[in-house]
């Protein structure tokens, strides 16, 4: 359980941040320029969960507050791109809910390895 939770905060956090930036170049460059701030904010959410991805085998209890703060993140930006935009949030569900899988692949009652006692 700990190494899908580490590929799915990689996987997402690499996919946030490359996204992100693409759409943040893509539209500093368009005829409008004109760059929405949902495109941005995955950049710092992204960071959050490939940072608790790479943290997951050694710090597994970190990992999953940040994944945990990553996917909340997700879901509020989310929510307000809907009000702003109307169709934004379908870009943030899968990611929040990926996220948030793998913070719960961590968390002791849902598969994270028991100490020895």
């Amino acid at each position: 359980m700990l190494i899908a939770a580490m590929v799915l905060g990689v996987i997402v956090g690499v996919g946030e941040i490359f996204g992100g930036a693409a759409g943040w170049v893509q539209g500093a460059y368009s005829y409008y320029d004109d760059v929405d701030w949902w495109v941005i904010a995955i950049i710092p959410f992204g960071v959050i969960a490939a940072a608790g991805g790479f943290c997951a085998l050694r710090k597994p209890d970190f990992a999953a507050a940040l994944l945990f703060l990553s996917a909340i993140g997700n879901f509020v930006v989310g929510l307000i791109a809907v009000a702003d935009y109307g169709g934004a949030f379908v870009l943030f569900l899968p990611t929040a809910l990926l996220v948030l899988a793998g913070a719960f692949a961590l968390f002791k009652k849902w598969g994270r390895l028991e100490e020895d006692k």
